[in-house]
C-alpha cells in the first residue's frame, strides 16, 4: 500500500523510549508499505484486532494494546492516510494484546 502521513508514527517514535513498542509501530509500517489487501475481510485477516467496520476509517491497536494508530484507507487504490499515533491506555485482557508478528 502506499502510506501517506508517517510524520505521525516518526513523531510519536521521537518521543518514545519503549522498544518494545517502537518495534510493534515500525513492524506495522513495514507490513503496510509492502502489502496490498484488496479489501476490509483480507485486512482482517492478517489483522483480526484492528477496527474496519466505520471504513474508510481504520485503527490498529499494538504493543500490548497501549499505542492506537489511525487512518483512512481505500482498497481500490491502496492508499493509507495515517492520521493518528497515540499512547492508548486500554489493557483489557481481551482487547488483542498482541500482534499478529508477535503471536507468530
Amino acid at each position: 500500500m502506499q502510506v501517506l502521513g508517517l510524520d505521525e508514527i516518526e513523531c510519536f517514535l521521537a518521543g518514545c523510549s519503549d522498544p518494545h513498542t517502537r518495534e510493534a509501530l515500525k513492524a506495522l509500517v513495514f507490513e503496510l508499505k509492502h502489502r496490498t489487501w484488496p479489501d476490509a475481510e483480507a485486512l482482517m485477516k492478517d489483522y483480526p484486532q484492528a477496527e474496519l467496520c466505520e471504513l474508510p476509517k481504520a485503527r490498529f491497536r499494538l504493543a500490548n494494546n497501549t499505542v492506537l494508530v489511525e487512518g483512512m484507507i481505500h482498497f481500490e487504490s491502496g492508499v493509507l492516510l495515517l492520521k493518528k499515533c497515540i499512547e492508548h491506555r486500554d489493557r483489557r485482557p481481551d482487547s488483542g494484546d498482541h500482534t499478529e508478528w508477535e503471536a507468530a
